[in-house]
């Protein structure tokens, strides 16, 4: 079960009228589809659900709000200019029969606040497939009118949460530093967001960027992490003198570098036991996954 299936699962337990599941494609979303539960709780997870399904009515009917409210090169509501076309909004003029139940603002405001708040809600809790088809445009053009309205950060969540790369490639260009959106857009960009962390010895930094990737990460990477871990330790008598987030990365590096990663250099004669101690530590984990993927194969390494 992925991680959207048990979200569905979660959801759908305490339901107290929804329809068992017909037979389908994907019949746990069948099921929260129809979900009835009296908590809030309850309503929450299945909303969050069934915005992580591009097809489904949650996203068809924000589809719909978002082609309404939103219009592109004419009068309205304008956003901020930036030289790429504009974008105008116009607020709701009636009632929304579905507004509760998906978790809408108030959609009957006349004002820019009310419809700058739907706006924002909609680049958030709408699946970006939605979002594109509902304008027939390109990641770049969606991106444009996020920026225009000041709702970057609310899309690069809802990016995020659906890991849509080539989303995730347009808002790059705005947040070039997103540590989530290095995740999920270009390899290249995110090789280079680490290899300029590496050289500038930040380890704040390369947290952010190695932390989130489930490994094992690429030998080159890896190599270069293990070198500025080998050059930044030798002084230090503690994790407190050499830096906690130095300390954070050598775990880390522990058990997500590839298992084949070059070793770094020795370290100087004169570094002290703690640096000796904590790098053979890390070092020997790195032998023991590898004879680990020799003996049982790479999941187990």
């Amino acid at each position: 079960m992925n991680d959207h299936d048990a979200l569905l699962a979660l959801a759908l337990v305490g339901t107290t009228r929804g329809a068992l599941p017909t037979p389908g494609p994907d019949p746990l979303a069948q099921a929260a589809a129809r979900i009835t539960r009296p908590d809030a709780e309850g309503t929450l997870l299945a909303r969050a659900a069934l915005y992580r399904l591009s097809g489904s009515a949650q996203n068809a009917r924000n589809a719909a709000r978002f082609a309404a409210l939103v219009s592109l090169g004419k009068p309205g509501l304008p956003g901020r200019p930036n030289g790429q076309g504009s974008s105008a909004l116009t607020p709701p003029s009636g009632p929304d029969e579905h507004a509760i139940r998906d978790g809408l603002p108030d959609p009957t405001g006349k004002d820019r606040l009310s419809a700058t708040a739907l706006l924002e809600h909609l680049l958030e809790h709408t699946h970006p497939d939605a979002l594109l088809g509902a304008l027939n445009i390109p990641p770049a053009t969606l991106v444009d009118l996020a920026r225009q309205h000041d709702h970057l950060p609310a899309l690069a969540e809802n990016t995020v949460i659906t890991e849509h790369t080539k989303l995730a490639a347009a808002l790059l260009h705005d947040l070039p530093t997103h540590p989530f959106l290095l995740q999920i857009g270009p390899p290249e960009a995110l090789a280079a967001a680490q290899a300029q962390a590496l050289q500038d010895r930040d380890p704040e930094r390369l947290l952010a960027l190695f932390g989130p990737h489930p490994g094992p990460w690429p030998p080159e990477p890896s190599a270069a992490l293990l070198t500025a871990l080998r050059d930044t330790i030798g002084a230090a008598h503690s994790a407190a003198t050499w830096g906690y987030r130095w300390a954070q990365l050598a775990e880390l590096a522990a058990t997500h570098a590839h298992p084949y990663t070059p070793r770094p250099d020795p370290l100087p004669a004169d570094a002290t036991d703690y640096a000796h101690r904590t790098l053979n530590e890390l070092l020997g984990t790195l032998d023991l996954r590898r004879q680990m993927w020799n003996d049982f194969g790479k999941e187990r390494g």
